[in-house]
Formats: structure tokens, sequence, C-alpha cells
């Protein structure tokens, strides 16, 4: 059977385990995809993330976060359903967005509206949606060659500030800065800040955890 009638026949399924179960088979059905319909399947589970419940959300996070993807996917329709989701008051639900978008990031790099979502989530008093824009925002990091973190530099600070007491949430935003500080005619701003951490009491921590300012931002 084509892997995008199986997603879809698995996904319409009356029973609910049954699209458990063809959710945790992403992975695998992604490996027999030919690339050519690596769009077709993420365009059925961003309509089917869009209609679910949380449940089913977050098996599809989780899965995606296993499945490899063909980075070259136009991600922008995909994006679009997602953000749907991103705009409820269900902050479970943003949650969910948040980790496909980090399970995504190799094809969200040009995506200004996901990173605009993040950005935004940064901000949230909720702690399991700024976790998981936390974890997006690193990724991004990664994937957008500093075009992210030159949008979201005041929101990583401001989360820097308020997050103070859990080190590892720190710990992940600075390395969101380093990320950013390694493309400095993209981010220069942002390349400036993290030199001077050589200088703070940030630097114990980041070299404790491993994360490493190179000679090329470290002079």
């Amino acid at each position: 059977m084509d892997v995008v009638m199986e997603l879809d026949r698995g996904l319409r399924a009356v029973d609910l385990a049954k699209q458990l179960e063809t959710v945790d088979g992403i992975p695998g059905i992604f490996e027999r995809a030919r690339k050519g319909q690596n769009f077709a399947l993420l365009m059925k589970l961003s309509e089917h993330f869009r209609c679910s419940n949380n449940e089913i959300r977050g098996s599809i996070a989780k899965a995606l976060n296993k499945a490899l993807i063909d980075p070259s996917v136009q991600a922008d329709e995909i994006v679009k359903r997602l953000i749907m989701v991103w705009e409820s008051n269900d902050v479970y639900a943003r949650a969910h967005v948040l980790d496909v978008f980090t399970a995504l990031s190799l094809i969200l790099g040009n995506s200004v509206e996901a990173h605009y979502r993040v950005m935004q989530s940064l901000y949230s008093d909720y702690e399991v949606e700024f976790e998981a824009a936390t974890n997006a925002a690193l990724a991004l990091s990664k994937s957008s060659f500093g075009r992210f973190v030159v949008m979201a530099f005041d929101a990583v600070l401001y989360r820097i500030d308020q997050s103070q007491s859990d080190s590892f949430i720190v710990d992940t935003l600075l390395q969101v800065l380093v990320e950013g500080a390694r493309q400095p005619v993209v981010a220069p701003i942002v390349y400036q800040y993290v030199k001077s951490l050589s200088k703070s009491e940030h630097l114990a921590s980041m070299k404790a955890n491993n994360i490493i300012l190179d000679t090329q931002i470290d002079d």
C-alpha cells in the first residue's frame, strides 16, 4: 500500500488505539517513503494534529522527533495548520505545537511564522509551554543559522532572567545564544553579548555543561 494512503487510513480509524498505533509507526512510514512523499505525509499529519486531542498531538510530536524527514520539504502550509492549534487557549496544545516545531526544525530554518510563535512562547507564564519553547528555540537556533536568535534575542534574555532558579533552562538558553553567535555577520548583537559571557557569572555553569565558546567567539 502507498505510505500516504496507509497513514491516512490509520489516522482515520474510529478506534483510538488504532490511531495511536499508526502514529507510533510514523518513523517507519517515513523510512519507507520516497523523498517526494515527505510533504504529503507531513500535510496529513499536520491536518490530523489540528483536529485531534492532546493525547494524539503529543504522540505525533514524539513520533516525528524520531522520523528522518527530507530537509528540503517546503514547510509553509504545514506551519499554517500547526499555528491554528498554537493560537488556541489550551497551553498544552501550544506546548505540543512547539514540540513539533522542535522535531521539524530542519525544515523550519526559514519559517518566520514558526520562529515568531516560539519567541512569543518564551514569554509564557506556563511552565509546560516555556519549557517546550526553550527546546524549540535551541533547535531553531541551529537550523536557522542565527536568524531565529536575532528575532528572539530579547525574549531569550527575558527568559534567562526569569529562570535563574532553573539551571537547566538557563543553560539551554545560553546554548541558544551561543549557536546564534556562531554567525557573527547575521547576529552581531548576539555575538557581542556571548563574548561578554566570558566575564559573567554564567561562565562556570556553561563550562560545567559543555556549552563551549569556541575560539571564534571567545577571543
